[in-house]
């Protein structure tokens, strides 16, 4: 059991660019919370236990959020604009898990968990004249479910291919993790009317569906490491609709990557060479809005080297 008590303020001290003459803008955030946490774990059989955790957390939103300066946001090239309105979000969180420790570093978990939000902060769009800018909203709450499971198997390579000294001097491993979520967000219905089209709907950017998947080695004692990489996450609001428009929603790409790693002794210092690349499917990028594409484009593959030493 424990507590975090913090008290915070946020400061923007800025102007008003597009204007003929610039306008100060000044925004200051206070806030102070005391935030409790606990957690109860029953070892209910040989490496078996049941956990039980309450905690509460906080989200503040950043400066540039609380900012009214119109700012071009560099991956859509679209305006954005600050909201000095901002509160800042509350979450207390439930979760329950069982954990099963079946060897050295292998173990597979399942568990629920519930936040219940207030104030969640999120991306949707604002009316300035005839045109309409990004911008950033407090809802009144917004409640989440979800489910996970994950388990770390180390595969008995070492088994299969006995004798080897490739084999026996590294650990061959899986990890394997996927997440079920169920959000609902809840707006005041007269602010829903002025801005966004729907009043209860999924939180934006909160996927149903999430999983990952990681195949590779270590060497055990830590100067190798390999690892393949495949991440998805299901379809998501990107932007809240306005006035009637539906919510955009971008589908993520499915991510394979490769990562590499190994360290040298080079003249007495120790020099680790690397590699990675990444999106090796080619996944693009897609948003739609109503049926239709509202924004796509290639990702690419991209490849990096490094080097790196510790002094």
């Amino acid at each position: 059991m424990g507590a975090r008590y913090e008290d915070s303020t946020q400061s923007v001290d800025s102007f008003q660019a597009f204007t003929l003459i610039p306008v100060p803008v000044k925004v200051n955030l206070d806030f102070d919370k005391l935030m409790p946490a606990t957690t109860l774990t029953w070892e209910f059989a040989d490496n078996w236990q049941a956990r039980v955790g309450y905690s509460q957390t906080l989200s503040r939103p950043d400066l540039r959020e609380l900012s009214p300066t119109r700012f071009r946001d560099e991956e859509s090239g679209l305006l954005e604009r600050g909201n000095p309105n901002l509160q800042v979000t509350e979450l207390p969180n439930l979760d329950a898990r069982v954990e099963h420790y079946f060897g050295q570093r292998q173990s597979f978990t399942l568990g629920v968990f519930y936040k219940d939000f207030k104030n969640p902060i999120e991306r949707t769009f604002a009316r300035e004249g005839d045109e309409f800018l990004r911008s950033f909203y407090n809802a009144d709450s917004a409640e989440l479910f979800g489910v996970e499971a994950e388990v770390e198997w180390s595969l008995p390579i070492d088994r299969w291919f006995a004798g080897s000294r490739f084999v026996d001097d590294r650990r061959f491993y899986v990890i394997a993790n996927v997440t079920w979520t169920d959000s609902e967000i809840t707006l005041n219905p007269d602010a829903a009317r002025d801005r966004q089209t729907d009043s209860r709907r999924p939180l934006q950017g909160q996927s149903e569906w999430l999983g990952n998947l990681q195949l590779g080695y270590e060497r055990h004692d830590g100067r190798e490491r390999l690892a393949l990489m495949i991440n998805h996450a299901g379809e998501r609001i990107r932007d809240v609709g306005l006035s009637g428009a539906p919510n955009q929603m971008e589908t993520p790409p499915l991510m394979l990557d490769l990562v590499y790693a190994r360290a040298f002794d080079v003249a007495a210092r120790e020099l680790e060479v690397s590699f990675s690349a990444r999106n090796l499917l080619g996944e693009g990028y897609e948003v739609q809005q109503g049926g239709f594409v509202a924004e796509r484009y290639d990702l690419g593959t991209s490849v990096s080297l490094g080097l790196s030493t510790k002094f």
